[in-house]
């Protein structure tokens, strides 16, 4: 009886592990206001083969070149009032910024701000819906009509077509990774106007690969290849830390205590034989950086450090010491207001 018990207690475990990888929920997947993602940028590689309890390994895209968005309230950003019903944006610097709809429901592309213009999204893009689960496929129409930075009305559109097509074990240059999920994300759009009666149009065809691991929002890795009238340019990134739980560094967590959490306002931390801090970083759950500092702009008196966590918003993120000598203590905390 108790190898019995144990088959199916380890049965059990396994299925859970498939039945995880296999769905993606909003909570786990869509990106939220206060994020920092870095990606880093390299070489196209391929895909792999879809299908479940695959494994695919990506660390031909190289190190590559980080790449850093931060996730604000659309009322921040200079165009934000150009796209009502959005609730988050991704600035990527340089003047760019997407704007999205999150909800329980779906993850919707509402839009861009960026060297064409202004493009708000008439029919919103349906980048996930949710819960999305393996096998699970769906098209989606878009539109836009804008005025482009040459004075010219222009017209987007086109459909998306989003299938979850396989699951398994992934690795990349930040490690490997289990119980992921692989969405295969095809748009194909086109933008068109007139030159004082001369028709002009844009094809583009956007084939992407992208691997999904619950609880981090926003993929961990992609691989696409995008069409522009034909002409082809490919692009591989990988997220560089990706957390896969929410412990704390069991080895090393020890080292310092931190209070309290919950916290609103401030944080105390106090090293217990952690000496020499040089750097604190704060991330969120999915592993994105919120904040890193200098301990020495922290430091208050005998091993004891201030953190300000007034601004960040509700949720789970991990406050990670550092010293001199490259050890690192973690430790999980929680933000209420």
């Amino acid at each position: 009886m108790k190898k019995r018990l144990l088959f199916i207690s380890s049965t059990l475990v396994c299925l859970a592990g498939s039945l995880a990888a296999q769905t993606l929920t909003a909570t786990g997947t869509n990106p939220v206001v206060g994020d920092v993602y870095i990606m880093n940028v390299g070489s196209y590689t391929s895909p792999g083969t879809a299908g479940a309890n695959q494994t695919w390994n990506l660390s031909a895209i190289g190190t590559g070149t980080a790449q850093t968005t931060n996730m604000v309230t659309p009322a921040s950003t200079p165009g934000g009032s150009s796209f009502p019903g959005t609730n988050v944006c991704a600035s990527a610097g340089s003047g760019y910024y997407s704007y999205y709809t999150t909800s329980a429901s779906a993850w919707q592309n509402g839009g861009v701000l960026g060297t064409n213009g202004t493009i708000p999204y008439s029919d919103k893009e349906d980048l996930m819906r949710f819960p999305f689960s393996y096998t699970n496929t769906y098209t989606d129409p878009f539109a836009a009509t804008w005025v482009s930075s040459g004075g010219y009305t222009t017209y987007r559109s086109g459909s998306v077509t989003v299938t979850a097509d396989g699951y398994g074990t992934l690795t990349t240059l930040a490690g490997t990774f289990s119980n992921v999920m692989r969405v295969h994300f095809h748009e194909v759009y086109q933008d068109s106007t007139d030159f004082g009666g001369f028709p002009y149009v844009i094809e583009y065809d956007n084939d992407e690969y992208m691997w999904y691991l619950n609880g981090n929002r926003g993929p961990i890795a992609a691989v696409y290849t995008i069409m522009v009238n034909g002409s082809p340019s490919t692009v591989g990134l990988y997220k560089p830390t990706v957390a896969v739980g929410i412990d704390e560094n069991t080895e090393n967590d020890q080292l310092f205590t931190l209070f309290p959490s919950p916290a609103s306002d401030q944080v105390s931390i106090r090293t217990k034989g952690l000496n020499d801090v040089e750097t604190i970083r704060i991330s969120s759950i999915s592993g994105a950086g919120v904040a890193q500092m200098n301990a020495a702009e922290v430091f208050t008196t005998n091993g004891n450090y201030t953190l300000d966590v007034s601004t960040l918003p509700s949720g789970i993120y991990f406050v990670e010491l550092t010293n001199k000598e490259g050890v690192s203590a973690r430790k999980k905390l929680v933000v209420t207001k």
